[in-house]
């Protein structure tokens, strides 16, 4: 039941307060640069050096979460992991510039949620921070094949919540024939899931201000609909 509380103070956080309340820079580009010049200087493979660099930080969390579980020191742990989930959903808030076209908008509105929140909480519920910290590090570099992988099954859940949320028999039609699509197609896959909930088919339609709040109302359904399910899911695996 802990992730749970986790994910409902965070939100409560994101929803509550302003995006420029974050840090114009965070500590891991930071670190990633300044080690990545002492590293290169022994180990001339890029990809090897940011596999080092984004185990080290994960390695270091694990050690502390887990010497805080054998002190029964909970409530930190809590506190820690909520920070930490915190700190992969606000990540994207303080990039993300909403495009002025209605149609790029309206595919921002399905999208946004896969790379904003929606991965990171997923993978807290599968591994904990460490999996919000693994997700984060491999996002902020750049490493596509192992980012596009993870998010993968993020969009597979989320693409079905969009289906619960709106026209459910074509998205269900879609998110089964593509189910196993390339992890490169995450985004695309999302957006045609949304348009398939909101319009009931791919044709091409026309985007308004009107069908852009029902397209942030079906996006807020949705993950209402996801978030009951895992409550539900939590309590049956407390019981």
């Amino acid at each position: 039941m802990a992730p749970v509380l986790s994910i409902i103070f965070v939100w409560i956080i994101l929803h509550y307060f302003k995006p420029t309340l974050c840090p114009q820079e965070a500590w891991f580009e930071k670190y990633a640069f300044l080690f990545n010049y002492q590293l290169s200087r022994f180990i001339k493979n890029q990809k090897i050096n940011q596999v080092i660099i984004i185990l080290i930080p994960i390695c270091l969390f694990g050690i502390v979460f887990y010497v805080l579980k054998m002190k029964h020191l909970y409530i930190i742990s809590f506190i820690l992991s909520t920070v930490v989930l915190w700190y992969g959903c606000i990540y994207q808030l303080k990039v993300e510039v909403l495009p002025s076209a209605l149609q790029a908008q309206e595919e921002e509105i399905f999208a946004k949620p896969l790379t904003r929140s929606f991965t990171v909480i997923l993978w807290f519920l599968l591994l904990g921070p460490l999996g919000v910290l693994l997700y984060d590090f491999l996002r902020r570099l750049d490493f596509f094949p192992l980012n596009n992988l993870l998010e993968w099954p993020a969009a597979r859940v989320l693409g079905f919540g969009y289906g619960l949320a709106g026209h459910f028999p074509p998205v269900f039609s879609y998110w089964s024939h593509h189910l196993f699509s390339d992890v490169s197609e995450n985004q695309q896959y999302i957006k045609n899931c949304g348009y398939l909930a909101l319009y009931g088919s791919l044709d091409s339609h026309s985007v308004n201000d009107q069908s852009l709040l029902q397209a942030k109302a079906l996006v807020r359904r949705a993950k209402m609909m996801l978030f009951i399910v895992v409550v539900i899911f939590s309590i049956g695996v407390m019981l």
